[in-house]
């Protein structure tokens, strides 16, 4: 309920309709420091809004009042720790975008009217959006998105409920060992929430299989790509998470999973509570703020001050990259975009910072990479990019 107040008031504020009751609560929420990462992704959206209107919805005053409200926490707060400093640095940055963000619009929209034919031809590809395959356990497939909201099916006992680019089900009380499977393809991803109550997000090209009961002595799913979740803690039935030959423990938890085949490293970014985490013959416990990487030699380490919002920042609609090489930026925006990637020569020695909403058509994309000095070419019917030197 907080965060849906914190976008209303938001929302009126940007666009100065807001009143002096409703200013004065916004600014104690952004006050409180525990909003931040919603923060963030409102104050993006709003900067990205220009985009599409030529137009800054959110006056630069706006901005730099926010700012101030954000710098000027006070130490007393007692919230410490690199995890909460750098959330609010990054609510900082997205203000003084926002600040920034007229002339920025106002140069890159006029710049389209004579975009080239490369970043024209992408402009057809568009960003990805809810979706997903369920699978029933007579192995019956349901293409979500084509499925009107309401009762989709019935697998043994339960009843499989569709509503705003989520499933949950109903009547979860058997004791059969009944599977379903979600799976989403290249740009699309989707929601879920478990017999238990926990909440699942898939992200695109993941898949999770899971009980429609959960019953004996665990909770267990399997997943593969990438998933957020927010485990409703049970000591008496632990939750286990299975990907890639490791075993993923919540202790009243939420934390992302990013295990995709084609990235070097599998990474369990912890947001909240705790998790173990079982990999061949180590074990290891996160605490908030912390990463787990498991690189493609089997070596586990262990990032003591994770970036959190960066690994979050597809569950909450952007890309977002730190000094990240050409072929991993491409491997995120091929598959959001449902588009394959191919070099043409050697792969540019190139690193990208910077973030993007997820809302961006292939060609807005595609112009935040100029920065790179990196060309392209588009085959818009194959969808294929080649990346030139």
């Amino acid at each position: 309920m907080a965060n849906h107040r914190l976008e209303y008031l938001f929302n009126r504020y940007y666009t100065q309709t807001a009143t002096d009751a409703e200013e004065k609560e916004l600014m104690e929420l952004v006050g409180q420091g525990q909003h931040d990462v919603e923060l963030t992704a409102l104050i993006r959206g709003a900067w990205e809004q220009t985009a599409e209107t030529e137009e800054a919805f959110f006056a630069p005053e706006k901005g730099r009042e926010l700012l101030q409200k954000v710098l000027k926490r006070a130490p007393e707060e007692q919230r410490t720790g690199v995890v909460y400093l750098l959330r609010r640095m990054a609510v900082a940055a997205s203000i003084l975008l926002v600040i920034a963000g007229t002339y920025y619009w106002y140069q890159r929209t006029h710049k389209k009217e004579n975009a080239p034919p490369v970043l024209a031809a992408a402009r057809n590809i568009t960003p990805g959006r809810t979706g997903a395959v369920l699978t029933l356990s007579t192995g019956q497939r349901l293409v979500l998105d084509s499925l009107q909201d309401g009762t989709v099916a019935v697998d043994g006992q339960a009843e499989v409920l569709k509503t705003a680019g989520e499933i949950r089900y109903r009547g979860t009380n058997g004791n059969e060992k009944v599977y379903n499977t979600i799976t989403t393809n290249k740009g699309r991803q989707w929601a879920l929430v478990l017999p238990d109550g926990s909440k699942v997000w898939l992200n695109a090209a993941s898949s999770i299989r899971y009980p429609l009961y959960f019953t004996g002595r665990e909770r267990e799913v399997e997943i593969t790509g990438e998933a957020y979740f927010e485990v409703v803690h049970n000591a008496k039935q632990p939750f286990k998470v299975k990907v890639a030959g490791q075993v993923i423990e919540d202790v009243g938890t939420a934390f992302n999973v990013n295990a995709y085949h084609d990235e070097p490293v599998i990474k369990t970014t912890l947001v909240e509570g705790a998790v173990r985490l079982a990999h061949l013959a180590e074990r290891i416990i996160l605490k908030p703020g912390q990463q787990a990487q498991v690189q493609t030699n089997g070596r586990l380490t262990v990032v003591p001050d994770a970036d959190v919002d960066r690994e979050l920042a597809w569950h909450k609609g952007w890309f977002s990259f730190r000094h990240t090489d050409l072929p991993a930026v491409m491997r995120q925006l091929a598959r959001w975009y449902d588009v394959d990637i191919r070099y043409e020569q050697n792969i540019p020695a190139e690193t990208f910072s910077g973030d993007m909403g997820r809302n961006l058509n292939l060609s807005d994309a595609l112009d935040f990479m100029k920065q790179m000095h990196v060309h392209f070419s588009i085959d818009e019917g194959k969808r294929l990019i080649t990346v030139m030197p």
